[in-house]
């Protein structure tokens, strides 16, 4: 409500000017006339057309034209910051877990597909994340998901 409030304020549409000249110069009578309720009927259309428009205007702004590709690089740069945000401070050595990562590193496999999985507070994040950091300093290219 606040940003339509200011939306209206500054777009000049909060003043309505409309001229009133009444036949004569007896307003009491004019304000008892038909003159008078035509004036209010079109003052309120004009009130509520003028409105509809500011408020059509600003409750759907125009949609920002994104690219697929820009639409990815956002997502593997946010999957980036969060794979960043959670490596671990210090690496909990686990030996069949590290044997494996190793053997990984030192294979000069071409491209590989790893999965990990499993329980509760297991380490799958910090050793997803701490693979991702040893790729990396070898130069490899890592999508995580």
């Amino acid at each position: 409500m606040e940003a339509l409030k200011n939306a209206i304020s500054e777009s000049g549409a909060s003043t309505i000017a409309l001229s009133v000249q009444p036949q004569g110069d007896d307003i009491e009578a004019w304000l008892q006339s038909r003159a008078h309720d035509k004036y209010i009927d079109s003052f309120t259309h004009l009130v509520i057309d003028r409105l509809r428009n500011l408020i059509s205007s600003i409750a759907a702004p125009p949609a920002p034209s994104i690219s697929a590709s820009m639409i990815a690089k956002k997502e593997d740069d946010l999957h980036v910051e969060f794979a960043t945000s959670q490596m671990p401070n210090k690496w909990i050595e686990r030996q069949k877990v590290d044997t494996k990562v190793q053997s990984w590193l030192s294979d000069n496999i071409k491209s590989a597909y790893i999965h990990i999985n499993g329980g509760d507070a297991s380490g799958k994040t910090a050793l997803i994340c701490r693979l991702r950091s040893l790729l990396q300093q070898k130069d490899c290219y890592v999508i995580t998901r």
